[in-house]
């Protein structure tokens, strides 16, 4: 019986069709407009934080009490004292703020053996301010995301590694209308640049010690003062290669990156023949100074994307040389330094020197040639190629000048 009643039905609205369509009528459609469809955020999962704050900021005890209760890693590890959270701040005792965030935690350790009572970073939490430039990195965060983390498992070594949010969340306060963000992110293995070149910098100190000094005053033991200095110098060398492979590798996988989204239009020569760096268009990471660049011995990571998530920009490229050049400048180079250390700046050039070579031979393979000799003439005129750290010995034009220019022009 109901299947004779659905037979009936199914006719029936046939019919109705076959006559409206008859008569110059169309069966309602929705327009594609007027479908309904989920927001990107309004999709993320929705944490349950308890948030003592009425605007929706959190404190260090709200993190805790979440972290804790979360599925985020092992429960035991998670709600293990060995757990710390500290909100960054600023010099003044205020939040560290960013671009689109309002708070920063940092997520630590320091019960792991080998630390020897040091802590090791877990995550970095950011609370995202409430604005469009907020929602506008989010979504690219996500989709960015995606696209790298589609790629084959081969391709993956050619980029850097970028340090993606691992869970983007909402959460509600009941004295707000619209739910708050947040963002947690692994700790990238390994050491930044910063660090390492501090450390070689220390190694290069010793190095620089008095011979004749060291000689009067350990005579009785010159045969062990001269194994440590042995010592010494293999450790700054090795320090010195770890740097070398850190650089060549930064150089191929930036390379790779800004071909990979390279604007095919705006990088073009015209008419004249010639190209536009400041017009011409891909992702950068825009600020890769040598804190947001780590190193583990196998590859390169990038933090802090905040500039990244703006999507494809004129200069971007630009922007990446001269933020790299110009903090490995200020370590050596700049008026602010006034240790005369040569071995260490000769290990910042050398650092400069094989981040080029390396990101220019990958350039040249995937971009129109005349616009690769449009970069090389680029680099010249601003200062950038071999010995451009020695600007301060030289007494060449200030490199520092010339990256601010470079910058201002930028803005």
């Amino acid at each position: 019986m109901k299947a004779l009643v659905l037979c009936i039905l199914l006719q029936l609205s046939a019919a109705y069709l076959y006559a409206a369509s008859g008569s110059g009528l169309q069966p309602v459609r929705r327009a594609p407009h007027m479908r309904p469809s989920l927001s990107v955020l309004d999709s993320l999962p929705t944490a349950i934080i308890e948030v003592t704050r009425k605007d929706g900021l959190l404190e260090e005890k709200d993190v805790e009490i979440w972290f804790s209760k979360g599925n985020l890693i092992n429960r035991r590890f998670s709600a293990s004292p060995c757990i710390e959270v500290a909100k960054l701040v600023d010099s003044t005792g205020h939040s560290e703020k960013a671009l689109t965030a309002d708070q920063v935690f940092r997520i630590h350790t320091k019960c792991i053996p080998e630390t020897k009572g040091e802590w090791r970073l877990i995550y970095i939490l950011k609370v995202y301010n409430q604005n469009p430039h907020a929602e506008k990195e989010l979504k690219n965060l996500i989709k960015l995301r995606k696209e790298f983390r589609g790629l084959p498992r081969r391709s993956r070594f050619k980029y850097p590694k970028i340090m993606f949010p691992e869970k983007i969340y909402k959460y509600y306060v009941p004295e707000l209308d619209s739910p708050r963000f947040m963002s947690l992110v692994h700790g990238a293995k390994g050491k930044s640049i910063f660090s390492l070149f501090s450390e070689l910098y220390k190694s290069s100190q010793n190095l620089k010690s008095n011979l004749k000094e060291n000689l009067e005053s350990t005579r009785p033991n010159l045969l062990k003062y001269v194994h440590k200095k042995k010592a010494e110098a293999e450790i700054f060398n090795t320090r010195r290669k770890a740097l070398l492979r850190a650089a060549q590798t930064l150089g191929e996988n930036l390379a790779n990156l800004h071909t990979k989204y390279l604007s095919k239009k705006s990088c073009t020569p015209d008419e004249k023949g010639k190209t536009s760096m400041f017009a011409c268009k891909t992702l950068g990471h825009g600020d890769p100074n040598i804190r947001n660049i780590f190193w583990d011995g196998k590859e390169i990571s990038l933090i802090d994307i905040e500039t990244m998530a703006a999507g494809p920009q004129s200069g971007a490229m630009v922007e990446d040389f001269s933020v790299l050049f110009g903090t490995l400048y200020n370590m050596a180079g700049s008026p602010s330094r006034t240790t005369d250390n040569p071995t260490y700046e000769q290990a910042l050039e050398g650092f400069w020197e094989a981040f080029q070579t390396a990101y220019l031979i990958q350039y040249k393979k995937k971009v129109h040639p005349q616009h690769f000799r449009d970069l090389i003439t680029f680099i010249k005129r601003f200062g950038w190629g071999a010995g451009a750290m020695k600007t301060r010995v030289d007494n060449h034009p200030s490199a520092l000048d010339v990256w601010k220019r470079s910058m201002e022009r930028l803005s």
